[in-house]
């Protein structure tokens, strides 16, 4: 039979959750988030899975060599930049790299 009395519940002012309202609100999480991303955004873009091997040595031959300068380049500039390189392949190029940020920072 179930009871009430086996499950015990607490309210907010409850002494067990004293403990978390007194840690400190620093930006220790914050710093941590900014260092994590930066890390990540200066990875070569040979960590990018999603790219073929061609993609990448075509990147590299147009001076991007980091998430991040592939991050910043547009869709029309890396059409530009690189020779047979089109819309769907600018897309593609573009997505991973966002792709593998968004996973990284998701855990």
């Amino acid at each position: 039979m179930l009871s009430i009395k086996k499950h015990p519940e607490f309210g907010r002012q409850h002494s067990s959750f004293a403990s978390l309202l007194e840690q400190p609100n620093d930006q220790s999480e914050e710093v941590q988030y900014s260092v994590s991303l930066q890390a990540m955004l200066t990875k070569s873009i040979d960590v990018l899975g999603l790219l073929t091997g061609w993609q990448k040595e075509k990147l590299k031959g147009a001076g991007i060599t980091t998430i991040e300068d592939l991050h910043t380049h547009t869709e029309e500039s890396l059409i530009q930049k690189i020779y047979n390189v089109g819309p769907v392949r600018a897309r593609l190029m573009k997505n991973a790299a966002t792709a593998e940020v968004l996973e990284y920072l998701s855990g």
